[in-house]
């Protein structure tokens, strides 16, 4: 069986890299 932590892990990659893009985003609509 997975540990919590190898569950937990992938889930808070995802959610970091989605609240980078969309940071991004709002710096590209600023910049316009």
């Amino acid at each position: 069986s997975l540990g919590l932590q190898e569950l937990v892990e992938p889930i808070k990659d995802t959610a970091v890299t989605l609240k980078n893009l969309a940071d991004g985003k709002q710096s590209v609509e600023l910049n316009l």
